[in-house]
């Protein structure tokens, strides 16, 4: 079972989202969508992926051995590692490049951005949001999630359609694999 987390609204702007949890005991403190966010319903979607994350598999623990999601979270990694998405990400943290930003303007990519989104905590919760987004069909949350490729598009923050399908499979998998999915 999950525990319950509590929803708040921050008017800051540092984050657009953020979950907290404990860290002697794991339990949840808050999730928290920045009233400034452009698109707090994918913001939250994002925040709840890293609540399942901490509450039920714990993917930096469970890539490295500790076999949580089994074979079916080794098929979410695999899914994701060979996505186009990521694979740009990759290389633009292993080079200076430059990139396009969604208001036309060239520079060179961010590297540390770069790797910040290649955590797997990171992808996952991205993943996760954008999972719930597409098998849920919800117009608001498909909306956001159209605006949010756009803005990062430059460094392929979120997938295209194609590029998602063999992640948003594994994920059925995952959660059928859990009993969360018939």
């Amino acid at each position: 079972t999950m525990r319950a987390v509590p929803y708040k609204k921050s008017s800051g702007s540092t984050y657009l989202g953020q979950y907290s949890f404990k860290r002697n005991s794991g339990d949840p403190v808050h999730i928290l969508v920045s009233t400034q966010a452009k698109e707090p319903m994918f913001a939250f979607a994002h925040e709840i992926g890293h609540y399942v994350d901490q509450q039920h598999f714990d993917i930096g623990k469970a890539l490295a051995g500790n076999n949580v999601g089994g074979d079916a979270l080794k098929a979410w990694k695999s899914a994701v590692d060979n996505s186009a998405a990521i694979q740009h990400l990759t290389s633009l943290r292993q080079m200076k490049a430059k990139i396009v930003m969604a208001n036309g303007a060239e520079r060179f990519a961010d590297m540390e951005f770069a790797r910040y989104a290649l955590q797997y905590n990171e992808i996952w919760a991205r993943s996760y949001a954008q999972y719930i987004a597409v098998r849920s069909q919800n117009p608001a949350l498909l909306s956001e999630l159209a605006s949010f490729k756009e803005q990062y598009k430059s460094y392929s923050w979120q997938w295209n359609d194609d590029d998602f399908e063999p992640i948003a499979k594994a994920f059925d998998d995952l959660f059928a694999a859990k009993g969360w999915r018939k």
